[in-house]
């Protein structure tokens, strides 16, 4: 048996095929990976970049934040952004030491003196060359951020510097040696040699 289309019928299969056949216009999905608390710098640098961005596309680019990234540290987050599973992250420094031991620079520790100079630093051609050679790791570093210093934390209340001396330490986000010798050093030998 043939079953005619009328013309209602004609207009609407049309109308479904045009649909079907016309791209689709759905916002591009970014991920994005940060470990820190979302009242940290670093979150709000993100959260800075997502608006920003989402405005600037016209809603054609959405930014997400990746919950398995902050659950599984910035190990994590450096694999994936290799891998291409996330598109943005924000790192420590330590976390990419061991793909260039340059990046150590940034860990010495009373380096710089105040916050102006640590800003010049990372403006200059040196610190542009470190973030340049992480491409070799499918990396694409866009600049620096600096959310605060590094904090010791102790189960006692220390009253004064210097019961620091002949404690053991544990360097969280050191991964080089390098760097975790460096600390240790400072704080064998403190009080530091400016006073």
């Amino acid at each position: 048996m043939i079953k005619t289309i009328t013309s209602p019928q004609v207009a609407w299969l049309v109308a479904l095929l045009a649909c079907w056949i016309s791209p689709v216009t759905t916002a591009e999905t970014i991920r994005y990976g940060v470990i820190a608390p979302p009242n940290h710098m670093w979150s709000q640098v993100m959260q800075q970049f997502k608006t920003n961005l989402e405005r600037a596309s016209g809603q054609q680019i959405v930014i997400k934040e990746s919950r398995f990234a902050k659950v599984r540290g910035e190990a994590h987050i450096v694999d994936s952004l290799k891998k291409g599973q996330l598109q943005v992250g924000i790192v420590a420094a330590g976390g990419l030491t061991t793909l260039d031991p340059s990046l150590n620079g940034w860990l010495v520790p009373y380096q710089f003196e105040g916050i102006e100079q640590l800003e010049q630093a990372a403006s200059s051609d040196n610190a542009k060359a470190m973030l340049a050679d992480l491409e070799a790791h499918n990396l694409i570093a866009l600049g620096y951020t600096f959310g605060g210093m590094r904090q010791i934390l102790t189960p006692k209340r220390m009253t004064d510097i210097a019961a620091l001396k002949g404690n053991r330490f544990r360097f969280r986000t050191c991964a080089s040696k390098w760097s975790r010798a460096s600390w240790t050093r400072l704080i064998a030998t403190w009080p530091p040699p400016w006073g």
